[in-house]
């Protein structure tokens, strides 16, 4: 009896669980490769969700060098410009967070600009983000040659097993 009631107890807990997954594209090394832009830029990334339930975009880090004094910066998504240069604002795309306060920082090195974001990504769904900077951007490119426009060179997957 005791057997049965133990098992029953684990699936009914076993179905309760949550779980929370973190994405990350790596550490950081302000080494060759590195690009600093200036001026009001932006940067594409897409974040598929594979699962059968949703997901919550809660957070984001970016690279941040120290000749951005005061940068703003704009968090934009779309379901549907999924590729190609991006006209943000534009058709398509909705702000999902704009930074508190402008973003100063004193070395290179990573920022969380927002607080709380909270984007649901529906299940089986992929969502375009740009994240854009108002007084430029510091981007780290795999290698010396620098950045290509609208290449991805990974594709971002949560799956929770």
């Amino acid at each position: 009896m005791k057997k049965y009631l133990f098992a029953s107890l684990f699936c009914f807990y076993s179905l309760a669980v949550t779980a929370q997954t973190t994405l990350s594209a790596g550490g950081y090394s302000p080494a060759v490769g590195t690009t600093f832009n200036t001026g009001q830029c932006f940067v594409t990334f897409a974040v598929r969700n594979n699962n059968n339930f949703p997901i919550v975009l809660t957070n984001l880090t970016t690279l941040e060098a120290n000749l951005y004094e005061n940068n703003n910066f704009t968090l934009y998504y779309s379901s549907t410009s999924l590729g190609g240069l991006p006209t943000i604002p534009g058709a398509g795309w909705t702000q999902v967070s704009q930074s508190l306060q402008p973003i100063t920082s004193t070395v290179i090195g990573q920022v969380a600009p927002f607080n709380c974001i909270g984007l649901v990504i529906p299940q089986n769904t992929t969502y375009r983000f740009a994240l854009m900077g108002s007084k430029g951007m510091a981007m780290r490119a795999n290698g010396a040659t620098g950045l290509t426009p609208n290449i991805f060179l990974r594709e971002c997957r949560f799956d929770d097993r």
